[in-house]
C-alpha cells in the first residue's frame, strides 16, 4: 500500500552532509544529481521511527503491540555480540516493512529549476555563526562558523509498507498520528532551523517527483535474449566487497545477481519447485550485468585490458578512442623507450568513447535514540552510484525454456524495483523498461577452423578445476570445450578478485567466490581447428554462475585480434532517453516566489551598478578638469587594481567586515591613496577629496558591501568601463 508523505518546511533548514565547500561554509546541505535539495530517505525514517517509539511509549495506540519493529525492523544490539565483532549482530535483525524515498520537490519543479540556473541558485542562503566569550561576551577569537541553507518549501516521498492491505490501512492511521510528534526536520533543529509540518496523502493526490511505476506485462514473444534499460531514480549501493573495515566502495555495474534476487524476491513462492529451479539455479536463465550507458545513448562495454597508453598521454574523457593514442603490446609496434599503462576501470562503446560511471559518498551516523546525539563510534561512509545514470543489462533464457515462465520473470522485472543496499530508505529505487532492441552489436571474427582464439571477458568468469572441483585462476582450453593447445600468457591480460556474495533470503554469505575479472583477455595458441560446434559453444556463458552474469565472452573481438585499431565511424541506434514532460508554463508557489526574487536581486543590482558607473564617469571628468590633466592620460585605477579588488571580495565573500578593512582600512588597504598613485586611486577630485576616499564613503555601512564590490570591480574591468579613463565627454555634471 502507497502513501506519499508531504513535508511542508516553514523556515530556512539544513540538512548536513559532512562537506564544506572550503572558504566559504563549514556545512553544505544534501543535494541530488541535479542539484536541487533533498531530505533523504534515511533522515525521515529516523524521524518517523522516533515518532512512533514515542507514541508507542506513552500509549497512544491500544493495539500497537510491536509496532515499531514491524515497520522499522529490529535494532542491532552490539551488547549480544558475545565477544565478537559487533558487526556481526546486523545478521540477527529483520527488515521492516515500511520503506521511504528521498524526500524531493514536485517533478514540474525539479524540471523548471534544472532548467535554469538562475533560479536553482537562489534556493540555498548562507547563514553565519560565532561563539561568544562568557567572560567578556564579545566574540570567541576563530570561532566564525557557516553553514548553506535551502529556503522555506514542500518536498514530497513515497511511503510504501508490504503487507495485506486492512493491516497496511491501519498502520498509516496510527502513523498519521505519530506525526503530530515532528515539527522540525534537519540539522539545528534547536537553533529555529527546519521548522516543519507533516502529513500523509494519497499517493496520486499530488504530482510528486517520485510516481509510482506500473508494470507492464511483458512479450518476449520468441526472443531468447531480451535487453532491459535500468535507470537509477535514487543512489543505489552496491558493495564492492563483504568486508567492514575501511572505506566502503560500490560495483560499477549491477550485477546480474542482484536481478535475479528482484525477480525471485516477487516470484519465488509463486513457482512450483521445477519451476523456481528452472528460472533461478539451472542457468537456463540467465540475468546478465547491466553496463553504463553513454550520454549519447550507446551501452558500454568493460575496457580490454589489453589496451594500454602511453605515460602522460591518457585518452580523454568523452572522446572517442584514436589509434595512435592506444597500443596493444601483444599486436602494436611498440616505442621501447616509453611506459605503458593500462587503460583500466572505464567502459567503451562500439564506437570507442570512453564512459565512466559517476559515483557518490554518503556519511551516516546512527542516533542514540535516548539521547538524541549521535551513538559512539557508529559513524559510516557509503560509496553509491548517482541517481540518473542509465545502464543496460540483458535477460537470456534457452530455446527450450517455456515462454510463459520467461514472460513471468520479466513481468516481475518491468517497472519500480528495489536492489542494493539501505534500500528500504533513501537508496536503491531503479526503473526497468524493457527494451525491443540496443542497436550497435560488437565486430568479431569467426574463430572456425582457425588454430588461436582471444576471449574477451564481458564480465566476471569463474572456472573450476576438473578434477578437484576447486575454483582455479589459470584458464585452459579445456574450460571451454576446445581441444590441444596451451594457455598464451604473454598475449593475455588477466586480473582476478575474490568476493562473497551476501544472499538476502538466508541472510547470510554465501561461500567465497575465485573469478577472472571482467575486462580481461584470454589467448590460447596451437589449438587444433575449432569447429563449427566449439564456435556455437563459445557464444554461450561459460564457467559457473552463469544465471548470475557470469561467464559472457567474445571470441575474436576485432577490438583485441584485428590491426590496426579502428572502431565504429558512427553508433548504431542509439537507445534514447525519456521523453520528459515539459516545464514549460510550469507554475508554483515556489517558482513564481523564486522568479520575484532573482527578477527583484537582478533588477536592483543592475540599476544601482548602472547608477554607480554614471558616477564614477562623474568624478573622472571633475578630476580631469580640477587637475587639468591631458585628454590622452589615462585616469583612475586600471583593469589590473579593480583585478585585485575583484579577487579580495571573492576570498572575503562571507566577511564583509574584513574586506571593508582590507580594501580601505590601514596602510596596507588596497583601495589607499599612496605615493604615485595620483591618477589612480589618489586621484585629486577636488581640494579634500580623492577618488578613494569617496569610494570608501560609497561603501559606507553597506549591508550588501560585498556583492556591490564584485559586481563593480567586475564591471569596471570591461572594455567600455575603461574608456572612462580616457578623456569621456563632459556633461551637465561635469565640473
Amino acid at each position: 500500500m502507497n502513501k506519499q508523505l508531504k513535508v511542508e518546511i516553514h523556515s530556512y533548514w539544513h540538512a548536513g552532509t559532512g562537506r564544506t565547500s572550503g572558504s566559504h561554509v563549514d556545512s553544505l546541505v544534501e543535494k541530488d544529481h541535479r542539484g536541487l535539495p533533498r531530505l533523504s530517505g534515511r533522515h525521515l525514517k529516523g524521524l518517523l521511527r522516533d515518532a512512533v517509539y514515542r507514541a508507542c511509549s506513552w500509549g497512544w495506540f491500544d493495539d500497537a503491540g510491536d509496532l515499531e519493529t514491524w515497520l522499522f525492523g529490529s535494532a542491532a544490539n552490539p551488547e549480544q555480540a558475545d565477544g565478537q565483532d559487533s558487526d556481526s549482530t546486523r545478521f540477527a535483525t529483520t527488515a521492516g516493512s515500511l520503506f521511504i524515498s528521498n524526500a524531493e520537490l514536485r517533478k514540474s519543479e525539479q524540471q523548471a529549476l534544472t532548467q535554469n540556473t538562475g533560479l536553482r541558485s537562489a534556493l540555498y542562503h548562507s547563514l553565519f555563526a560565532t561563539a561568544i566569550d562568557e567572560q567578556t561576551g564579545s566574540a570567541k577569537n576563530q570561532s566564525l562558523r557557516g553553514m548553506e541553507v535551502v529556503v522555506p518549501l514542500t518536498l514530497y516521498a513515497d511511503i510504501n509498507i508490504q503487507s495485506d492491505e486492512r493491516q497496511a490501512h491501519n498502520a498509516f492511521d496510527k502513523l498519521q498520528q505519530a506525526l503530530s510528534l515532528i515539527d522540525h526536520i534537519g540539522g539545528m533543529r534547536n537553533r529555529g532551523l527546519g521548522r516543519a509540518t507533516l502529513t500523509l496523502e494519497d499517493a496520486d493526490s499530488n504530482q510528486a517527483a517520485t510516481t509510482q511505476a506500473t508494470p507492464k506485462t511483458a512479450t518476449p514473444g520468441n526472443k531468447t535474449k531480451i535487453p532491459l534499460l535500468i535507470t537509477l531514480q535514487d543512489d543505489v549501493i552496491i558493495s564492492a566487497s563483504a568486508t567492514t573495515a575501511g572505506g566502503h566502495s560500490t560495483l560499477d555495474y549491477i550485477p546480474g545477481s542482484l536481478l535475479l534476487g528482484a525477480a525471485a524476491a516477487g516470484l519465488y513462492k509463486s513457482l512450483d519447485s521445477d519451476s523456481a529451479w528452472q528460472a533461478f539455479h539451472s542457468g537456463r536463465i540467465r540475468f546478465h550485468n547491466g553496463y553504463i550507458i553513454s550520454e549519447q545513448g550507446e551501452p558500454g562495454l568493460p575496457s580490454p585490458l589489453s589496451l594500454h597508453y602511453y605515460k602522460g598521454q591518457e585518452p580523454p574523457q568523452g572522446q572517442p578512442l584514436s589509434a595512435n593514442r592506444i597500443v596493444r603490446p601483444s599486436l602494436d609496434k611498440l616505442d621501447p623507450k616509453r611506459q605503458l599503462k593500462q587503460l583500466r576501470e572505464t567502459y567503451l562503446t562500439v564506437s570507442g568513447e570512453r564512459v565512466n560511471v559517476a559515483t557518490s559518498i554518503s556519511i551516516k551516523t546512527a542516533i542514540d535514540k535516548n539521547t538524541g546525539r549521535a551513538s559512539e563510534a557508529q559513524l559510516f561512509g557509503y560509496q553509491a552510484l548517482c541517481a540518473g545514470q542509465r545502464f543496460l543489462a540483458y535477460l537470456e533464457k534457452d530455446s527450450d525454456t517455456p515462454d510463459a515462465l520467461f514472460a513471468q520473470i520479466l513481468s516481475a522485472l518491468a517497472g519500480e524495483v528495489r536492489i542494493g543496499r539501505s534500500r528500504s530508505a533513501q537508496f536503491g529505487r531503479v526503473h526497468i523498461d524493457v527494451l525491443d532492441n540496443t542497436g550497435s552489436a560488437l565486430e568479431y571474427t569467426n574463430p572456425t577452423g582457425q588454430t588461436e582464439l582471444s576471449l574477451w571477458c564481458l564480465s566476471d568468469l569463474a572456472l573450476f578445476d576438473p578434477q578437484t572441483q576447486q575454483a582455479t585462476l589459470q584458464p585452459t582450453p579445456q574450460h571451454f570445450g576446445l581441444q590441444g593447445g596451451h594457455f598464451d600468457a604473454g598475449k593475455s591480460y588477466l586480473r582476478g578478485r575474490s568476493y562473497s556474495p551476501f544472499n538476502g533470503h538466508r541472510n547470510a554469505f554465501d561461500t567465497r567466490r575465485d573469478v577472472i575479472c571482467a575486462g580481461s583477455v584470454i589467448h590460447f595458441s596451437d589449438l587444433e581447428p575449432i569447429t563449427d560446434q566449439q564456435w556455437q559453444a563459445l557464444q554461450r556463458p561459460q564457467g559457473g554462475f552463469v544465471e548470475h552474469g557470469l561467464g559472457v565472452v567474445v571470441a575474436n573481438a576485432a577490438i583485441c585480434t584485428l590491426t590496426p585499431l579502428k572502431f565504429a565511424s558512427a553508433a548504431g541506434d542509439r537507445i534514447p532517453q525519456k521523453a520528459s514532460d515539459s516545464s514549460q508554463g510550469a507554475s508554483s508557489a515556489l517558482l513564481e516566489w523564486l522568479k520575484d526574487k532573482t527578477a527583484a536581486t537582478t533588477e536592483h543590482h543592475s540599476a544601482w551598478l548602472d547608477d554607480t558607473s554614471r558616477e564614477i564617469e562623474q568624478q573622472y571628468i571633475m578630476a580631469r578638469s580640477f587637475n587639468a590633466i591631458d585628454s590622452n592620460q589615462p585616469i583612475g585605477p586600471s583593469p589590473s587594481q579593480w583585478g585585485e579588488v575583484y579577487q579580495s571580495a571573492r576570498d572575503l565573500r562571507h566577511k564583509p567586515d574584513e574586506l571593508y578593512r582590507k580594501l580601505f582600512g590601514g596602510d596596507n588597504a588596497i583601495c589607499r591613496a599612496r605615493a604615485g598613485s595620483e591618477y589612480a586611486w589618489g586621484l585629486k577630485i577636488n581640494y579634500d577629496t580623492d577618488f578613494s576616499a569617496w569610494l570608501k564613503r560609497r561603501f559606507e555601512s553597506d549591508e550588501d558591501l560585498v556583492e556591490k564590490i564584485t559586481l563593480l570591480a567586475a564591471e569596471m574591468r570591461r572594455p567600455r568601463c575603461q574608456a572612462m579613463r580616457l578623456a569621456a565627454q563632459e556633461s551637465e555634471g561635469g565640473a
